[in-house]
């Protein structure tokens, strides 16, 4: 009996010793590198360095921007373009489709634009200009008010400039343009750069790519179109905008000639007949 009570105990303390040594190493846990994609945030990759100790959990995050080129699907004779300047003037990377068979879009129409690898998909050209402006080192440093402005108007040549720019039967087939007539928006408009260069003030923004793409395409495709007298201050804007080496670079160098020519000639022929 004393043998086998002796035999107990050391038992007893064996099983103790292994539970103590076992909560011992429980505490001395390693820390874990984890490396995961964050999911709510677009092209970011996210490092975290973990205890399993929920009083001494750490992470650090660092933000890395894809460097893939997103893919473009568009033509010359589209509103593609635009984009294209949107993407120079803010030095954003853009490739664009070669098979248009494999185009995306919808309703099967451009520009469409897809990324990461297709899991990005956007369409019409105002979301898409906005879309490739958050992927600009711009963006990372511009102020909350300026991103608001952009957003704002770039929306608002989507929405209201482009229907004057281009009056559309029933049907969507444009027959003429707003600007041969008085128009209240348009007067706000000119009202609006008689006191500054551009739309945002005096530095060149995504905003005048938007504003002034749809403007020049107002003279691009009704070139008897003369509104020098009315709204002056558009002509001078349109000019500064047409003359840019983006503006060339996306639409063409004899695109960018013929309307440079066409607004500085705006007007000119009315004054010459006025003399006699």
């Amino acid at each position: 009996k004393k043998k086998m009570t002796r035999s107990l105990l050391l038992l007893s303390y064996y099983n103790v010793g292994i539970i103590v040594a076992m909560l011992l190493m429980a505490e001395r846990t390693p820390l874990t590198l984890g490396f995961t994609i964050n999911p709510t945030v677009s092209n970011t990759v996210q490092w975290s360095t973990r205890n399993n100790s929920p009083d001494s959990t750490t992470t650090s995050t660092t933000t890395t921007r894809l460097s893939m080129a997103a893919t473009l699907y568009g033509s010359q004779g589209s509103r593609s373009p635009l984009v294209n300047w949107g993407a120079y003037e803010l030095d954003v990377p853009l490739e664009m489709a070669n098979d248009m068979s494999q185009n995306p879009h919808p309703f099967g129409q451009i520009p469409c634009l897809t990324d990461d690898n297709g899991d990005v998909l956007v369409f019409e050209s105002g979301a898409i200009l906005q879309y490739v402006y958050s992927k600009s080192k711009s963006y990372e440093t511009d102020s909350a008010a300026k991103k608001a402005s952009v957003s704002s108007w770039v929306s608002w040549a989507n929405a209201s400039l482009d229907p004057i720019c281009f009056l559309e039967t029933p049907e969507g087939k444009v027959y003429d343009t707003g600007f041969r007539g008085p128009n209240r928006r348009i007067d706000t408009l000119n009202e609006h750069l008689s006191t500054r260069t551009f739309m945002l003030g005096d530095g060149f923004s995504l905003a005048d790519v938007a504003v002034a793409s749809y403007l020049l395409y107002v003279i691009q495709f009704f070139p008897d179109v003369d509104f020098s007298d009315r709204w002056s201050h558009i002509v001078r804007y349109m000019k500064q905008c047409a003359e840019r080496d983006n503006y060339a670079k996306a639409f063409g160098s004899q695109v960018q000639t013929s309307l440079v020519n066409a607004l500085d000639n705006m007007g000119k022929k009315k004054k010459m007949f006025g003399m006699f």
